[in-house]
């Protein structure tokens, strides 16, 4: 399976990007040997930044639609897709789901043509995972939490982030207690870099302000975990820098030159997507466009070897 994943990643980004993005990714991989060896497997918990297809396959293979790459929130493989081959993983557990927050009974994730579609939360993501073990040695697998803010976008910023910093402590403490010792969990990046802030008028100006608290709560949290956990390892990664840094000093270099508008403007009809998605960083009002998720996967890469995401 991991050859598969890693010929079609191969395929896609010779077929769509080229020669210089197939060598780059063919490059990094082969130094990522030594690094990916401590994992065996990746486990996704999380939102449509991460969905694999789960939200693809409880709709019948009919949300996110064509010309959704199969089934994920992008025009081509995401990050997950790329790191897999990166490390050499044997394989991807996806319990993420697409628009999910951090727990559905505390704020309720929906999506779907109709919006009315009930999505797990990572808090119930996780429950079943951990639910699913039973003896298993996991120390040897790479555990993913990335949430972008569905829960400030869908309470209009009036969750407080002290209250999901400790949801998504317990979700970690849980996990650990399970047997995960290896942990990537991604910070915030400021909602304004979406194209859904350009057009919305609904963003309120309190969400730098909770941005800077949830990812300096998040912060405090990995390190506290850290001091009480030795044999545990968290690879934290500043989101919000990283895709500032990609717009300003990776963009042109990827032939991307849209950063405003989304390439798919409307999932209910396929005539609004762009003619040229590769110029666009942005795939829909949310998402991003495969090359950025690569640029992620590598920039992941770096923080795992121990290295500075900068490239």
């Amino acid at each position: 399976m991991a050859i598969l994943i890693k010929s079609l990643v191969q395929i896609f980004l010779l077929h769509v990007y080229g020669h210089c993005f197939l060598l780059f990714f063919t490059n990094a991989q082969t130094a990522s040997t030594n690094t990916g060896s401590k994992f065996d497997k990746l486990i996704l918990f999380g939102d449509s930044y991460s969905d694999v297809g789960n939200i693809y396959s409880i709709t019948n293979h009919t949300w996110p639609p064509s010309p959704s790459y199969n089934g994920r929130y992008s025009d081509g493989p995401i990050w997950p897709d790329y790191l897999m081959a990166r490390l050499n993983l044997s394989g991807v557990e996806n319990y993420a789901f697409g628009s999910a927050t951090l727990d559905m009974n505390l704020i309720k994730g929906v999506t779907g043509p109709n919006n009315n579609i009930n999505v797990p939360g990572v808090v119930q993501q996780v429950n079943k995972f951990c639910s699913l073990q039973r003896g298993t040695d996991l120390s040897n697998l790479l555990a993913s939490i990335w949430i972008i803010g569905n829960d400030y976008l869908y309470s209009n910023y009036t969750i407080d982030p002290q209250q999901i910093i400790s949801i998504l402590g317990q979700c970690i403490g849980q996990l650990y207690n399970t047997g995960i010792r290896y942990f990537l969990i991604p910070n915030l990046f400021n909602i304004t870099l979406l194209p859904v802030s350009q057009y919305s008028k609904q963003i309120p100006s309190q969400s730098q302000q909770v941005l800077t608290m949830h990812n300096n709560l998040l912060q405090q949290l990995i390190a506290n975990f850290s001091d009480d956990h030795a044999d545990a390892t968290i690879y934290s990664f500043d989101t919000d820098s990283f895709l500032r840094y990609f717009k300003e000093s990776l963009a042109n270099e990827s032939g991307i030159d849209n950063f405003v508008e989304p390439c798919y403007a409307d999932y209910k009809n396929s005539s609004s997507v762009c003619s040229n998605s590769r110029k666009y960083m942005f795939w829909d009002w949310l998402n991003l466009e495969s090359k950025v998720h690569f640029s992620i996967s590598a920039a992941f890469e770096r923080v795992i070897a121990g290295e500075s995401w900068r490239m």
